[in-house]
């Protein structure tokens, strides 16, 4: 079945609705660094927030590709004008104040280097404590993600099978990350990481979406929001083991969890008639 390019409003508003959702989640992780709250909300389950993005973005990108002939100068276009003139803004006033007044920020320095690739969104090792792959605007980090998929997303625009070869092309990455183990490269690390996967589930739902076998909103909204825990499940069971040594009762659980959420799209789906 060919796909196409869907405009039903309830499907839309409900990835709105979920994003809205994301929002939220995001801010509430971030709340936690305030003195008393981690302790009065003791889960950091707002961290999902992110993952939760990053399946929309597949979806939405996926979705964007059903429509014929979409150049990639503008994909390009379109997504650098709705990140880079607030991010460069807020990215440029980080460095004057981190330069200009170095004292106020305790895990904050500017170097060339590390303001340069910020802009640029070039994965780096940042120049501060704890020495991670933060940008400048350390809620940047992001983007770096957003952007690569971007990047390669506008490179399979011309391609026919753009959908299949671009999930393709992210599994493939998160399976060398998976097999040469932890890179010395910041760039390598991060076009390698497991969080890809999630921008390949919400391609792959988008695709059944577009096919029309994923037709209710409600289940549209779950196979979303849930994608993202459910890939670093199935990451943290086959990639990294972690339920290695586990006893058969927490096996089954795993295997469970798996299989509702399977029944749980399917039944949500049906429910459409």
């Amino acid at each position: 079945m060919a796909l196409r390019a869907r405009s039903d409003s309830s499907e839309v508003l409900s990835v709105q609705y979920l994003r809205a959702v994301a929002a939220l989640l995001v801010v509430f992780h971030h709340a936690r660094q305030f003195p008393g709250f981690k302790d009065a909300v003791g889960t950091g389950v707002g961290s999902a927030g992110v993952d939760v993005f990053f399946v929309i973005s597949g979806f939405v990108m996926a979705a964007t590709a059903g429509r014929r002939n979409y150049p990639a100068f503008r994909f390009l276009a379109r997504r650098g004008l709705r990140i880079i003139p607030l991010y460069w803004s807020m990215t440029l006033l980080s460095a004057v104040l981190a330069f200009a007044l170095p004292s106020v920020f305790n895990d904050v320095a500017f170097t060339w280097k590390h303001f340069l690739s910020s802009l640029l969104f070039i994965p780096h090792v940042s120049p501060y404590p704890p020495f991670n792959y933060s940008p400048l605007m350390k809620i940047g980090w992001t983007l770096n993600f957003e952007m690569f998929f971007y990047g390669l997303f506008a490179l399979s625009l011309g391609i026919a099978h753009r959908i299949k070869t671009l999930f393709t092309l992210l599994v493939a990455l998160v399976v060398v990350g998976w097999i040469h183990g932890q890179f010395t490269s910041a760039p390598f690390t991060v076009y390698t990481s497991p969080m890809l996967l999630e921008f390949a589930a919400g391609m792959l739902i988008a695709r059944s979406w577009m096919k029309g076998e994923l037709q209710l909103s409600f289940a549209l909204s779950y196979a979303i929001g849930q994608s993202a825990p459910m890939v670093g499940a199935l990451w943290g069971v086959f990639a990294w083991k972690e339920f290695a040594g586990a006893g058969s009762k927490a096996k089954i659980f795993l295997t469970l969890m798996f299989v509702f959420y399977g029944l749980a799209i399917l039944m949500l789906a049906h429910a459409s008639g």
